[in-house]
């Protein structure tokens, strides 16, 4: 069985110490930085403006010369460098994972929760639906209910203990519409051509990442 290679977009943003250019390419060396790239993903994760207002940018990037790439300066974050906010923060941590070519499956933990209407907005468009993650695995985690109709899958869970939850219903945006909006009024006659409703059989997973497989009771 071949391995499955994943990226994570944590919920609790994490950077480490050092430039821009080191948090959005991580593991890569000077030498193999795809330049264009990463011109690419800042803009798609809406950091132009950011980039744009740091003391040193990343002139990395604005180089033409690519074979000096390895040797200019880019902005410092972290220990001796300037403190990034919450929606700066997640976005770079977007960025991480949009760069990184290897990645078949991202997981994407309620990103949009802490950047406001309009850069989310931005994210959705230009990195997730489109761009970079295009052609990726997405699982998003989210409350914005306003991105569900571009799902291929719904998911609706509920908590059911500390560390438990339990999907409760399943399906296409539509089919979830309807099946909510019919659930509120029992009286409401079904049409035929409207989409018949699924109801999940309540199988409980777990909600933290471990190593193992997710539990899930029999019905």
């Amino acid at each position: 069985m071949s391995s499955l290679t994943i990226s994570l977009v944590p919920q609790h943003a994490w950077v480490q110490s050092g430039t821009i250019r080191d948090n959005i390419t991580f593991s890569s060396r000077p030498e193999d930085v795809d330049v264009d790239r990463v011109n690419e993903i800042i803009d798609a994760c809406g950091l132009r403006p950011d980039v744009n207002m740091w003391p040193e940018g990343d002139l990395c990037v604005d180089r033409l010369d690519k074979q000096k790439f390895a040797h200019c300066r880019s902005t410092r974050i972290g220990e001796k460098g300037i403190t990034l906010s919450g929606g700066q923060r997640q976005r770079i941590c977007l960025a991480r994972a949009a760069y990184d070519r290897s990645s078949e499956v991202v997981l994407l933990d309620d990103p949009l929760s802490a950047v406001d209407a309009h850069v989310g907005h931005h994210l959705l468009h230009r990195c997730i639906l489109n761009g970079p993650l295009a052609t990726r695995t997405r699982l998003l985690v989210t409350h914005h209910l306003d991105v569900l109709p571009y799902a291929d899958l719904v998911l609706v869970m509920e908590r059911d203990g500390p560390s438990d939850a339990r999907i409760i219903q399943q399906g296409t945006y539509a089919v979830n519409t309807f099946c909510a909006s019919t659930s509120i009024n029992a009286n409401v006659s079904v049409p035929a051509r409207e989409p018949r409703c699924l109801p999940y059989t309540h199988g409980r997973v777990r909600l933290d990442l471990g190593l193992e497989r997710p539990r899930r009771s029999s019905p």
